[in-house]
């Protein structure tokens, strides 16, 4: 398994326990939790030197990388790719706690209104 930090994020690669199992990519974020990101299959080709190809994909199963044989160079994409995965992931977060606390502002507001509407109609009642 090899782990590569990036911006505090880190990349896990965990290799398989069959050569037909597919590597799991995963993002460790800076609190800790765990983000599946993608798949790495292996072609080996029947070849006199028996190469390695290596397919990428997401967590819907779609190829998100060419096929290619440099295992070095698919793990720096993947690193790149986990980071785009999780700022966007983050920002989500973020505009939903942004979301949340609009509404219940609204809602605070409608509350003032609602409730200077009613000490109104009270204080007509009173005159």
């Amino acid at each position: 398994m090899r782990t590569e930090t990036i911006n505090k994020i880190t990349t896990e690669f965990k290799m398989p326990k069959t050569i037909g199992d597919p590597v799991i990519v995963n993002c460790i974020m800076p609190d800790g939790s765990k983000q599946h990101v993608g798949y790495i299959y292996q072609n080996i080709s029947d070849d006199d030197e028996f190469s390695t190809i290596y397919v990428s994909t997401d967590n819907e199963g779609e190829q998100v990388f060419p096929p290619t044989d440099n295992w070095q160079d698919l793990e720096d994409r993947f690193e790149r790719y986990a980071k785009k995965v999780s700022q966007k992931d983050f920002d989500e977060k973020k505009i939903e706690i942004y979301l949340s606390d609009y509404e219940a502002k609204l809602n605070e507001i409608k509350d003032l209104r609602d409730s200077k509407k009613i000490n109104s109609k009270c204080r007509e009642i009173n005159f």
